[in-house]
């Protein structure tokens, strides 16, 4: 999904283009923005096991950690001083910094605002759009997150796909995906987010 990547590499398992008009196929069509990297990237980071703490328990571990090295540093006042502005700093400003250039980063890509078509049928999933055309089986994917408004489908190493539900053309594209991701991936490949992120 990526322009800026090599395209992926014509799989020697050939799945042909699905017929989009056959019963059981589902197609997509959406235009690739920034703003759908920036989706699909947040999808992926909720399954993502989470080495700390997301609300914030190290802010105030660190926060309480600065005021005991001021108090420690009670009888060199510049010194604490310095010490605790620095991790103050460090904790709470930089990543926000870090989240504000990372994110404009990806709202500035080059090649963005093409049009994407994928087919995803019993055989495999068919993508094609002006930067690449590739045909990948089910069993390339090692993991599939179904929210309630859309499924997102992981490819090692780093690939990702999503799929909201209103990017899907038929009304019965979304139960069609749910049900295809369920019966071609295998149980632990699958997992269920009840809310979206």
């Amino acid at each position: 999904m990526n322009p800026s990547e090599p395209q992926f590499p014509e799989s020697s398992e050939k799945i042909g283009v699905p017929n989009a008009k056959s019963p059981g196929t589902v197609t997509a069509t959406f235009q690739v923005t920034g703003e759908l990297y920036l989706e699909s990237l947040k999808r992926y980071q909720s399954e993502q096991p989470e080495g700390w703490p997301s609300d914030g328990t190290w802010s105030w571990i660190l926060f309480i950690v600065s005021g005991l090295l001021g108090l420690l540093f009670y009888h060199m006042p510049k010194f604490g001083l310095v010490v605790s502005f620095v991790l103050v700093l460090v904790v709470f400003v930089l990543p926000m910094v870090g989240q504000h250039f990372s994110t404009n980063r990806i709202r500035n890509m080059p090649n963005l605002d093409y049009d994407v078509t994928v087919h995803l049928s019993d055989e495999g999933f068919f993508i094609e759009s002006v930067y690449e055309k590739a045909e990948i089986p089910w069993h390339a994917f090692s993991k599939a997150v179904i929210f309630d408004d859309g499924v997102l489908l992981c490819k090692k190493p780093n690939t990702i796909h999503w799929f909201s539900d209103v990017s899907l053309d038929g009304e019965d594209d979304p139960k069609r995906l749910r049900e295809l991701v369920t019966a071609k991936m295998s149980p632990d490949q699958v997992v269920y987010r009840a809310t979206a992120v």
